[in-house]
């Protein structure tokens, strides 16, 4: 199995056994109908990954095919990582895996390939998610950094592993 991306259902949630009451579960989180969730590959569920997706609203990610969007750019980033890196999880990212999916997704083709405006917006997600988890304390510095240069390009900095 691979990473995915869900979404919360309070029509499927009533036929839910049980006595905790999924809606009412669902109401006191204040989790939206709708609201995007990543899965890992093995199933689990990252609490601290999704809370950043149920917070995307207070952080200037309002509309919700953007906030879909944004956790659908994080959610291929972790896939990537769990496909490309053996399971590596998005909190020991860094540069260099950032950089290794940047070339996967924008120079080499076939169905991934992306623009550069799609994977513009990949990198806002992922850099907000970045922001969000310095801001959190979850990171204890940046794994990477984008910078917009003359609004045309976009260069990447940060730490990298050393070559071998």
């Amino acid at each position: 199995m691979i990473a995915d991306l869900c979404t919360t259902s309070r029509s499927r949630s009533e036929s839910c056994l049980g006595t905790a009451g999924p809606v009412a579960v669902l109401d006191r989180g204040g989790v939206r109908e709708g609201q995007p969730f990543i899965l890992a590959g093995d199933g689990s569920y990252d609490l601290q990954l999704n809370r950043f997706l149920h917070e995307l609203p207070s952080r200037g990610v309002r509309a919700e095919n953007s906030v879909l969007g944004y956790a659908r750019d994080v959610m291929l980033f972790v896939r990537f990582l769990e496909t490309s890196w053996h399971g590596k999880p998005i909190w020991v990212c860094d540069g260099d895996d950032l950089r290794a999916y940047k070339r996967v997704r924008l120079w080499c083709g076939g169905p991934g390939a992306v623009s550069v405006g799609t994977w513009n917006r990949s990198v806002a997600a992922l850099d907000k998610w970045v922001a969000w988890s310095l801001d959190a304390g979850l990171l204890k510095r940046a794994p990477f950094r984008y910078v917009d240069l003359h609004h045309s390009r976009v260069h990447l900095s940060g730490p990298s592993r050393a070559e071998p």
